[in-house]
């Protein structure tokens, strides 16, 4: 494993860190609330040049796994990106806009969204779609689309409670490694 002082300035390996938010619970009780397996609440934070990003009231970094999510139940290499992390925190400074805490949803543009647009950055290629399409896999069930409108007024007032957040629209680690704060 390379040191995070020797990734910079060279490509990285890109892997994605997917985190059950149900901690085991929709796999559990999935199938007879709504009528098909959902085997998680999926929160993604995408890794690279030894650091986790991730959306939550803004773009997040953190050292792997530091973040409120707690322990990754997957890791999934994705493949290894040619760009630097200069060019990676280019694009992430030029999207912040995108990623605010006033522009979060719950369903349609939330942390498996920036992880899904910061991978295709960097390998050109989504994240897997199981992690993307689980909410309109949900809302297309008798159930799911009878609490749509619940959904909405879920996500509108309490988006942040459910995923790991930081602080401000943009927090972005030293180039080529460095101490990062560790998230409470």
């Amino acid at each position: 494993e390379k040191t995070m002082s020797e990734s910079k300035g060279k490509g990285s390996e890109v892997v994605l860190y997917l985190y059950d938010l149900s901690k085991g619970m929709a796999r559990a009780m999935s199938k007879s609330l709504v009528g098909i397996q959902v085997d998680g609440i999926w929160h993604t934070g995408v890794v690279a040049y030894g650091y986790e990003y991730y959306y939550g009231g803004g773009i997040q970094s953190s050292m792997p796994e530091c973040n409120q999510a707690g322990q990754a139940v997957q890791k999934i290499p994705l493949g290894r990106t040619t760009k630097t992390q200069e060019e990676f925190h280019a694009f992430l400074q030029q999207v912040a806009p995108q990623w605010t805490a006033d522009k979060y949803h719950l369903l349609h543009h939330n942390c498996n969204n920036f992880s899904d647009a910061a991978v295709n950055f960097l390998l050109g290629k989504p994240i897997p779609s199981f992690i993307t399409g689980l909410p309109s896999q949900v809302l297309s069930t008798p159930l799911g689309s009878m609490i749509a409108g619940y959904y909405e007024n879920m996500a509108k007032n309490q988006a942040n409670s459910f995923v790991p957040t930081g602080q401000g629209n943009l927090n972005l680690p030293p180039i080529g490694g460095g101490k990062m704060p560790v998230v409470p």
